[in-house]
């Protein structure tokens, strides 16, 4: 009877003390807006873009942010990048996608530190990928009462959801206009025992980056495709960016050769009158 006593004096502290419980947190982040706009700078708006075609795309990871642990790792972060590069691979205007080493790319660095990297490869644009993920462990009541009296590997008790979305956004270089963007989220939802809290709080992580990713690249190859639609147009809008112009290589370098040899109106004009003067000259003397 005491020992009853006990067990369910026990089990009352237990719900009691875990009414009180602050959800646990995991946050991993890396932000494309913490690293260009440091300490909240803010660019001047560009007047106007000019884009010259072929494309030369790098693509990478923000710097910075805080990553807990090796929950995301380095191969899931490669997976991601080289999927997004595929998105780029079969356009037409890209000449080539690469990803860009990250050890180049400071926390904070800025558009600076951006451009620099980008130009030793002689990138035009760049895909830069954030992400965020938040992970919370909420227990249950009635997972810690079967705690206390049986064991809590025996039983399912502890929630876990986390959170996760990536975006991908694409600015041109010299202007450091954003031009598309594109995204992915995914929530998952899950029960586990204490016990297992740790592998499935990491399983759900890769998987979370896994769905988010799937999301994150149709859209991505969606906005890429409307981005197109108007470059063909000669023009584009980016997002919240002036006018931009789109110029091909080729058809500048032959218009600049074009322009060198050729004679403009007043040129022509002046040959034409010189030549008739000659021509008047030459019968005044044959008379």
């Amino acid at each position: 009877m005491e020992r009853s006593k006990g067990l369910v004096l026990c089990c009352l502290l237990g719900v009691a003390a875990l009414g009180g419980c602050i959800p646990i947190q995991e946050h991993r982040r890396a932000s494309a807006l913490d690293y260009l706009y440091p300490r909240g700078r803010v660019e001047a708006p560009t007047e106007e873009v000019r884009l010259q075609l072929p494309l030369r795309v790098g693509v990478a990871f923000a710097p910075g942010g805080s990553d807990p642990g090796s929950a995301f790792s380095e191969p899931q972060r490669r997976e991601i990048l080289k999927r997004v590069t595929a998105a780029f691979r079969d356009v037409p205007e890209v000449q080539f996608v690469e990803v860009l080493p990250t050890h180049n790319l400071d926390a904070e660095g800025g558009f600076e530190n951006l451009q620099q990297t980008a130009g030793m490869y002689g990138m035009n644009l760049v895909a830069l990928v954030s992400y965020d993920q938040i992970q919370f462990q909420t227990p249950r009541r009635i997972s810690l009462l079967y705690w206390t009296v049986i064991g809590a590997y025996l039983v399912e008790g502890e929630r876990l959801e986390t959170h996760t979305l990536l975006d991908a956004n694409v600015f041109e270089l010299g202007s450091r206009a954003l031009l598309f963007s594109g995204s992915g989220s995914s929530i998952l939802r899950a029960t586990s025992t204490p016990v297992e809290i740790e592998e499935n709080q990491r399983a759900s992580s890769v998987l979370g980056f896994e769905q988010a990713t799937d999301e994150l690249i149709p859209n991505l190859r969606l906005s890429l495709s409307a981005f197109r639609e108007h470059a063909q147009q000669g023009t584009v809008r980016g997002m919240g960016t002036p006018r931009i112009q789109v110029q091909n290589a080729a058809v500048v370098s032959a218009a600049s050769h074009a322009g060198a040899g050729a004679l403009g109106p007043l040129e022509a004009a002046l040959v034409a009158a010189l030549v008739a003067a000659a021509s008047w000259g030459a019968r005044r003397r044959r008379d």
